[in-house]
C-alpha cells in the first residue's frame, strides 16, 4: 500500500555542507509542482536526501533542514540520510542478473570494484575495500528511488505511485546510471514511475 501518489525530492544535500541558493530553488520548484500535483487532486509527501556518508564530519541535522525549508514555506516531511540505504543497495544488487556483474581490482590500492554491463562499457556499483563494501551514487540513488516506490521497505521513507526529484543539473549523470540499474534490474517496471527536474 501507498503512502501517497507523488515522492517529491528536493534541495539533495552533503551532510558537511551548509544550505545555499541553489538549495533554495529546488525547494521553489519543488513548491511549484507539488502545488500542480496537489490540483490534480493527488497527495504528496516531500523528502530530503542527506549524503551523510560521502563526507567528512556532519553539521546539519534533519530539524534544521526542516527549518529552513519552512521558511521558504515549503513543508519536508521526511530527511533521510543516505547511511540508511546501504541495505537496500544490497537488495538491488541482488535483483540484477549475475551474468551482467563484473569485478574490476585497482592497480595501486587492495580493492576491487563491482560493475554492472551496460552497454560498452559498466557502471560501478561500489568498491570493496578491507572486505568493507562501499555502494556507488548511482547504486545509492536506485536504491532510494526503489524504496520511494514501494520495492523496498525503510522505516519513515513514504512510498508512492510517483517518484520524482528536483535535483541541479550535475546529478544528472547519476539519476540516469541510477535508472539504468533499475532498468537492468528485475524492478525495471519501475523505472517508468521517476521522474526528474533537473536546473
Amino acid at each position: 500500500m501507498m503512502n501517497c501518489d507523488v515522492s517529491i525530492e528536493c534541495a539533495h544535500i552533503y551532510a558537511d555542507e551548509s544550505l545555499t541558493c541553489a538549495h533554495a530553488k529546488s525547494i521553489a520548484i519543488a513548491q511549484r509542482e507539488s502545488r500542480r500535483w496537489r490540483a490534480e487532486g493527488r497527495t504528496v509527501r516531500s523528502v530530503v536526501l542527506v549524503d551523510d556518508i560521502h563526507v567528512g564530519a556532519s553539521r546539519l541535522t534533519p530539524e534544521q533542514i526542516k527549518g529552513w525549508a519552512a521558511r521558504f514555506g515549503f513543508g519536508v516531511d521526511v530527511v533521510v540520510e543516505e547511511s540508511a540505504l546501504k541495505v537496500v543497495a544490497k537488495g538491488v544488487i541482488k535483483s540484477l542478473p549475475r551474468r551482467n556483474l563484473y569485478w574490476e581490482p585497482f592497480r595501486r590500492a587492495p580493492k576491487r570494484v563491482l560493475f554492472l554491463r551496460c552497454g560498452e562499457g559498466g557502471i560501478a556499483l561500489g568498491t570493496v575495500v578491507d572486505r568493507c563494501f562501499e555502494p556507488s551514487c548511482a547504486l545509492l540513488v536506485a536504491a532510494w528511488n526503489l524504496t520511494r516506490l514501494g520495492a523496498f521497505s525503510v522505516g519513515g521513507i513514504p512510498t508512492a505511485e510517483i517518484a520524482t526529484s528536483v535535483l541541479e543539473e550535475r546529478y544528472r549523470g547519476v539519476e540516469m546510471k541510477a535508472l539504468r540499474i533499475i532498468e537492468g534490474s528485475r524492478y525495471r517496471s519501475f523505472a517508468g514511475r521517476i521522474s526528474h527536474i533537473f536546473y
